[in-house]
């Protein structure tokens, strides 16, 4: 999470300053959004607004598992 000094929440804030969320699906991790992530730490139109980024723990079924 990247949150820039000086922000805080507002509810009734304009829209270019809420938070980011980022959700990635399966795949090959977050390797494969390098590039994106890159561009959203470095952005100008982003500077201002916090970036949250979740990261999902790989999960199973208990019943695929033998």
């Amino acid at each position: 999470m990247r949150v820039p000094e000086g922000w805080a929440p507002d509810r009734n804030g304009p829209e270019s300053r809420r938070p980011l969320l980022f959700l990635h699906g399966l795949g090959m991790g977050m390797a494969q959004y390098a590039t994106l992530l890159n561009y959203f730490s470095t952005s100008k139109t982003l500077k201002d607004r916090p970036i949250i980024v979740l990261i999902q723990p790989n999960s199973v079924d208990r019943k695929s598992v033998v």
